[in-house]
């Protein structure tokens, strides 16, 4: 199992925390529903532009 270690330095790192705090609870719960087996429906992806 591959797994990345990342450092965050914000000038206003307080702030920044406010905004990315629900992203990294929405990743966290995605994980753990995913190793749970009871990955919920996902929406589908953005188109990428070529």
């Amino acid at each position: 199992m591959l797994f990345f270690i990342a450092i965050m330095s914000h000038p206003d790192g307080d702030g920044w925390n406010r905004h990315l705090a629900a992203h990294a609870a929405y990743l966290r719960d995605l994980v753990a529903a995913e190793s749970s087996g009871h990955l919920p429906q996902l929406p589908a992806p953005l188109p990428t532009e070529v």
